[in-house]
């Protein structure tokens, strides 16, 4: 049995267990020094980065370990995520342009991650789908996230539904010896097969049915809160 945990985000300096995501993170990321950045000369694997102070982290436990996580960053018109990071400033404009949502009214997606013994129990489509589910309850109008493409991740959220930016190219990120597509979908109105997958997951999360408001940057959003959220 899988047991999910929703993570508010954490504010500067104060993850307690979400440390343990972040070991987890590196550890898969290494593979097997594939991505050597996230193995320290001390032999501890390390994945930190700012922008999980202001994330929410899914993470989901198999016999009580860490088996897989997902990060979603709410963006406001004061914060950067990854996507605009690697895509500069105006090619990110742009995009949401395009896309005819504010900068307020994305959440990105990222770090999506699990335990490569543990794929075969399709961690990673629930692990997305409760990521757009949690979207969705936080009444964000669309979900970015830059989704790597040389183990295909990208094409198993393109069967989920997901799909990528119009007129973004692949991006190439050395340290992750791989190459990023931008990918998208508004949770409000996923395809079908997606949208059964986030239900299910909402329930499992015990999302809200009627999410409570509090003042955003510049827009009003939802709160999530959960049984299981820690």
């Amino acid at each position: 049995m899988i047991e999910w945990v929703l993570f508010p985000p954490p504010g500067l300096g104060k993850f307690g267990s979400l440390n343990e995501i972040r070991e987890f993170r590196a550890r898969v990321l290494y593979d097997n020094g594939r991505r050597p950045r996230f193995r320290q000369a001390d032999g501890r694997y390390t994945d930190e980065d700012r922008l999980d102070e202001a994330a929410y982290h899914l993470s989901a436990r198999l016999a009580g370990a860490l088996a897989g996580c997902v990060r979603l960053l709410p963006m406001s018109d004061h914060s950067s995520c990854l996507t605009e990071q690697l895509l500069g400033p105006s090619r990110f404009a742009s995009m949401l342009r395009g896309l005819r949502v504010s900068r307020s009214q994305m959440i990105e997606g990222g770090r999506w991650i699990v335990d490569p013994t543990r794929r075969g129990a399709r961690l990673g489509v629930l692990l997305a789908a409760g990521g757009v589910a949690v979207a969705r309850a936080l009444e964000y109008e669309v979900l970015c996230c830059p989704v790597g493409t040389a183990r295909k991740q990208d094409r198993v959220l393109a069967r989920l539904g997901l799909a990528a930016v119009p007129d973004i190219p692949l991006v190439a990120v050395p340290h992750l010896d791989d190459q990023l597509r931008v990918m998208h979908v508004f949770p409000s109105r996923p395809v079908p097969q997606l949208r059964e997958l986030m239900d299910a997951m909402a329930i499992r999360l015990d999302l809200p049915q009627r999410p409570r408001t509090f003042a955003g940057s510049g827009q009003q959003h939802s709160e999530v809160s959960c049984r299981k959220c820690v």
